[in-house]
């Protein structure tokens, strides 16, 4: 969160236990989750790469009607996506 937090308004950090690799964080505004989209940077000395987060392919109805897709992605009222998945 403390890293993310320069580039804008965090809302939620996700990260999967046991540990898997990669991480989900969620920003208010939608064009900076898309701003850094396909970056890589160093967080902590260890390099990531930073992606749209997408929805499973077998997620139900109820969950992409409430705009929440697999584990944690959320999207705005206009539908696009304001979450980010850190791969490291």
């Amino acid at each position: 969160r403390e890293f993310f937090s320069q580039y804008g308004d965090v809302m939620d950090v996700f990260i999967p236990k046991p540990f898997r690799a990669f991480a989900f964080v969620t920003f208010a505004d939608d064009q900076i989750a898309q701003s850094l989209c396909g970056e890589d940077l160093i967080i902590k000395g260890i390099s990531v790469h930073i992606s749209n987060a997408e929805p499973k392919h077998n997620s139900n109805r109820q969950l992409e009607r409430s705009g929440r897709f697999g584990v944690h992605l959320i999207s705005n009222v206009y539908g696009r996506s304001t979450s980010l998945k850190v791969v490291l």
